[in-house]
């Protein structure tokens, strides 16, 4: 059975967040595709507003030392 299967039971969106999400951890087989929609782990928001966001991780904060503290 191939992955393109999977598009009838789960449609094309969630398929294709599936295999995203495989291919993020390199692990991109249909078992693993399959499970993935199986348990509903394509619909995690945090991880796929990491995947679509072009923002670093790190937050934005201000110096609050200054360039005198390293001197």
């Amino acid at each position: 059975m191939g992955v393109i299967q999977l598009h009838k039971p789960y449609g094309s969106q969630r398929l294709d967040n599936a295999c995203k999400r495989a291919l993020q951890a390199d692990a991109a087989t249909y078992l693993r595709i399959k499970n993935i929609l199986k348990n509903n782990l394509d619909k995690s928001s945090l991880f796929y507003q990491d995947l679509e966001e072009d923002k670093p991780h790190i937050p934005k904060h201000d110096n609050l030392r200054g360039a005198s503290a390293y001197q």
